[in-house]
C-alpha cells in the first residue's frame, strides 16, 4: 500500500526519483535534438550537471578547445603553480 502524498493521492515510495530521472532524460534528449549536439545523452547530462549553475549557453559548453594553446583565453580557469 502506497503512502499518501500532500494532495491525498497515493504515491509509490521512491517514485519521485524516477520522475526526476525521466524529466532529466527528456530535457537532455530535447536539448540534444534542438541544439544538434554531437555528444551522447550521457555526456550532455554529465556536462550539464557539472555546470548547471553557470550562465553559459549550452552550445558553448561543447566547443572543443585546445587549452594547451597559449592564445586560448580561459578567464575562469584556475592556474596551478607547482613551485
Amino acid at each position: 500500500m502506497g503512502r499518501k502524498g500532500a494532495g491525498g493521492h497515493g504515491v509509490l515510495p521512491g517514485a519521485g526519483k524516477y520522475w526526476s530521472a525521466l524529466c532529466a532524460y527528456l530535457l537532455v534528449a530535447i536539448a540534444k535534438r534542438q541544439k544538434h549536439l554531437d555528444p551522447s545523452k550521457y555526456e550532455v547530462l554529465q556536462v550539464v550537471s557539472v555546470s548547471s549553475l553557470e550562465q553559459i549557453p549550452l552550445n558553448e559548453l561543447f566547443v572543443k578547445l585546445d587549452t594547451r594553446d597559449p592564445g586560448v583565453d580561459i578567464p575562469k580557469q584556475l592556474e596551478i603553480n607547482y613551485s
